[in-house]
């Protein structure tokens, strides 16, 4: 199944962030393992994933196929969980249409984890 429409915004918190994500998501380039961002920066779309879960065991798995994220909604901060610091991130983006199929989210709802 597909939802086709004009697109929206996006909010998302990614465990883990941490060195070479920003260049990933944000178009940063890295020089000498230091992230740096500018004017030039050229920010990629990229497909976004995620599920949510059923009180019946099974989840609904939703995908923005086209995602831009931008720089300033980023919100990172370490956190300590059995003695490992991990860096989270809460990102705001935009999602738009294929030019394809002008679908903006793809779901499926109802999946076995385990069978499908």
């Amino acid at each position: 199944d597909f939802i086709a429409k004009d697109g929206g915004s996006i909010d998302i918190t990614v465990n883990g962030f941490g060195k070479g994500d920003a260049a990933f998501l944000f178009g940063e380039t890295d020089k000498n393992g230091t992230e740096v961002s500018g004017s030039d920066d050229i920010v990629p779309s990229v497909a976004t994933a995620y599920y949510t879960k059923r009180p019946d065991g099974k989840i609904n798995l939703y995908k923005f196929p086209k995602t831009k994220f931008m720089p300033e909604g980023e919100d990172s901060k370490q956190q300590e969980g059995s003695n490992v610091s991990y860096g989270t991130a809460n990102l705001k983006g935009t999602y738009s249409p294929l030019l394809s199929s002008k679908a903006d989210c793809y779901k499926r709802y109802g999946v076995d984890p385990v069978k499908d």
